[in-house]
């Protein structure tokens, strides 16, 4: 799968969250921690590690043989330790 995203999105993610999407096709080589689909959106969420070791959720959306990415940002205090408590 090939990931693509709007550039001034983009701009915009790594301006607010400090995470760039160049990161994110990294996530096709590491263990997806949670996978959840928001059906009323068509969107799906993921928590994974990146491959610069960052805990990070993504919102993307599938296009045909593509994932298009929405949002990319670390995770909070709150769902990193939902993170741990579920993967001691």
């Amino acid at each position: 799968m090939q990931f693509e995203w709007n550039a001034t999105k983009a701009k915009t993610n790594h301006r607010k969250h400090r995470v760039s999407f160049e990161e994110l096709p990294q996530f096709s080589a590491i263990r997806l921690q949670r996978f959840m689909k928001i059906p009323a959106e068509g969107r799906y969420l993921l928590i994974g590690t990146s491959a610069s070791r960052r805990l990070l959720i993504v919102a993307f959306a599938e296009r045909r043989d593509r994932i298009r990415v929405i949002n990319a940002r670390r995770v909070t205090k709150r769902e990193r330790e939902m993170y741990e408590k579920e993967n001691r």
